[in-house]
């Protein structure tokens, strides 16, 4: 069998995040233990490098945890920090799932239900830190929505 791209994404995840044993992941894609060991140790040059450059490269479980990962309040770049697909990518997947981004700003990263969020933590009387960081931006961004929307 062929390692493709997407099976050496599988193989580094299942053995990372998932602690599935070499000869279990042998087993499963019927390669040898060997080919396993090959594509962990050299995974960068199965993963193409470091960050992916091109949308057709990005696998699906990929996709999910970008979108997992947003609808937590990760920013673009924590989140490209830890998938190592570029923020382009991120916003391309998030609105092919239908994730509503605003407008304006291109380094915005908080959709119309964070905003609304913002608001509602705001009237509770949070402050703007911890607002901030709790969706990965800075204070001055919480005021710029904040004063949008008429809120103080």
């Amino acid at each position: 069998m062929k390692i493709t791209q997407d099976i050496a994404f599988q193989i580094v995840r299942m053995h990372e995040k998932d602690k599935i044993k070499v000869k279990d992941m042998a087993a499963r894609f019927d390669v040898s233990a060997a080919t396993i060991y090959r594509v962990l140790n050299n995974k960068q040059s199965y993963l193409s490098g470091g960050r992916l450059t091109s949308f057709h490269e990005i696998p699906q479980w990929k996709k999910d945890e970008i979108i997992s990962m947003h609808k937590i309040g990760l920013s673009y770049p924590k989140i490209s920090a830890i998938t190592k697909v570029k923020r382009f990518h991120i916003k391309k997947t998030l609105n092919e799932a239908g994730i509503k981004l605003c407008f304006g700003y291109q380094g915005t990263r908080l959709t119309k239900t964070h905003i609304s969020e913002i608001i509602k933590l705001r009237k509770e009387g949070l402050s703007l830190k911890k607002i901030g960081n709790k969706y990965g931006v800075s204070d001055m961004a919480i005021i710029y929505h904040l004063r949008k929307h008429d809120v103080k």
